[in-house]
């Protein structure tokens, strides 16, 4: 079992395709153990209002 701990650009790749997507893709194997900062789900919230165009 491999460990990894996943950024929020990273996490974003699995839902907007973009340049690495299907290497952002692998790591949703269940083979892994994916662990995220304590800031993940602020910075990945930012990532995909900037991605899909939201204005504040």
């Amino acid at each position: 079992m491999s460990h990894y701990v996943v950024d929020a650009s990273v996490a974003v790749k699995w839902f907007v395709p973009e340049a690495h997507s299907d290497s952002a893709l692998r790591l949703r194997d269940q083979a892994h153990t994916l662990h995220v900062p304590a800031f993940f789900t602020l910075e990945f919230a930012n990532a995909c209002a900037k991605s899909f165009g939201v204005k504040s």
